[in-house]
């Protein structure tokens, strides 16, 4: 609000963005997702916890057809089309439960409008990252990341680490909160909980 100006036209204040005639489209980049806004920053980031897991984010058109495979996938769709991608991720989820993983990641814009619901619906653990050396505050929303790991063989049969309801949601609120000062800290973590979905870590 502040940085479109907005905020502040409100109150006759005329010098800043919309007033000195730039166009709000430029701060919310619903058409692009976080690799084109980010670049190597945040893809650094990402191989920095999922090692030799990453691969580069899908592209649209292979939401279709490679997401639906078995493997790692990671979804960083433009705001505009999450709620299409998270509908492709579903099917690949139905598909192949035990054989497909997916992180999810993408700026906070349309979020309460369109597609939380059913973000929240198809994460096990999902979090809100805040500015910082991955993700720089010049792009104003923070990132909403999510993962979704594959269902596992227990002792007792097939079972969903987003069964630790409680523990699932104090980790992503206590990463939530780490991400504001120590977003490297929260790169250990993730790392750990990779390697190892059915323990959760120390945070």
């Amino acid at each position: 609000m502040i940085a479109t100006g907005i905020d502040g036209r409100s109150r006759g204040n005329l010098d800043a963005g919309v007033s000195l005639g730039y166009d709000i489209r430029q701060y919310l980049p619903l058409d692009r997702g976080v690799a084109e806004l980010a670049g190597p920053s945040l893809s650094s980031w990402c191989r920095s916890w999922m090692g030799k897991d990453y691969a580069p984010p899908l592209e649209p058109i292979e939401w279709f057809t490679k997401g639906h495979k078995p493997g790692i996938h990671l979804w960083a769709p433009p705001p505009a089309a999450a709620l299409i991608a998270l509908k492709q991720l579903a099917r690949s989820r139905q598909k192949r439960p035990h054989f497909v993983q997916h992180v999810f990641v993408c700026q906070r814009l349309l979020w309460q409008e369109e597609w939380r619901r059913r973000f929240e619906k198809e994460m096990d653990l999902w979090f809100i990252f805040h500015p910082g050396p991955a993700w720089s505050n010049n792009l104003l929303e923070p990132l909403v990341v999510g993962i979704s790991f594959p269902m596992l063989n227990m002792e007792h049969g097939p079972w969903l680490v987003r069964q630790q309801r409680e523990e699932m949601v104090e980790a992503g609120r206590t990463l939530c909160e780490m991400s504001k000062s120590r977003n490297l800290q929260v790169g250990d973590y993730l790392r750990q909980l990779w390697a190892c979905p059915w323990r959760l870590p120390k945070v």
